[in-house]
């Protein structure tokens, strides 16, 4: 573990000492039934605690996840990301999430000898405000039944996205509107509970290609910036903010022997 132990001196990880008790990381065999699919079991939280199972899942995913990012906030090579990962892993008695989530960015390190860096720079974002007359949707029922919370999405054929939340949170809805402008979305409204709202918009390359090769599908589809003020109450607003990110420069895509 001595590129992990490293990187914990030069960044005072609190947690970068822990590792897993055992663990096996493979390639993901390819063409396998799962398609693009992704599971994972057991865990802290869960009923096998101790021992987490991981399969078919990117690097770019595993790194998001460790780390606790938002999508813009990880800068990797797109050739690290071609290849999926099975990681079956011993986790200690005891162990919380945030220690899995440390353990994790260790072994990915050790793994794939990945060379990680943090990085404090200022940057073009969108900052999601409440927009005038406030926010046209409501809190969710109590009490909510964890079943029920999710944000589903469907997509019609041309290319209008529509988004139906059930007691989701507003950073959820800015995770869901990942890539759907040039740059990142942040949370500034100051709303901290939990929502039902419907969301409907023209996807980002949907409304680029309208411009060429227009489709009558989505005539009456607005982008993203006017509905969200229009439906939701909210709105985007150009700003220049800092933020932190995670840069991996090189790595290695076939793990180390275990």
């Amino acid at each position: 573990m001595r590129a992990a132990a490293l990187l914990c001196t030069l960044f005072a990880f609190p947690l970068c000492a822990q590792t897993f008790e055992v663990a096996v990381m493979k390639l993901h065999p390819p063409g396998g039934p799962e398609g693009t699919s992704t599971t994972q079991t057991g865990g802290p939280g869960t009923a096998d605690p101790t021992r987490l199972t991981i399969v078919n899942r990117t690097l770019h995913r595993l790194l998001i996840e460790s780390y606790g990012l938002i999508g813009y906030q990880l800068k990797d090579p797109p050739e690290l990301d071609q290849i999926r990962y099975d990681i079956v892993a011993r986790v200690p008695a005891g162990a919380t999430d945030q220690d899995v989530r440390v353990m994790m960015q260790n072994l990915l390190i050790e793994r794939l000898q990945l060379k990680v860096r943090r990085e404090h720079q200022v940057v073009p974002v969108y900052a999601l405000v409440i927009a005038k007359g406030g926010p046209k949707f409501q809190p969710s029922a109590e009490p909510i039944d964890p079943a029920k919370q999710r944000m589903a999405r469907s997509t019609t054929a041309g290319g209008a996205i529509q988004l139906t939340a059930t007691a989701q949170t507003i950073p959820q809805l800015v995770s869901a509107l990942f890539q759907q402008t040039e740059h990142p979305i942040m949370d500034m409204t100051g709303l901290t509970g939990k929502y039902d709202f419907t969301l409907t918009f023209l996807s980002r390359r949907a409304n680029e290609l309208s411009s060429t090769s227009p489709d009558p599908r989505a005539d009456d589809v607005p982008g993203i910036f006017q509905a969200l003020p229009a439906q939701l109450g909210l709105r985007l607003e150009a700003r220049k903010m800092p933020v932190d990110l995670v840069i991996v420069d090189s790595g290695r895509k076939v793990p180390i022997e275990n």
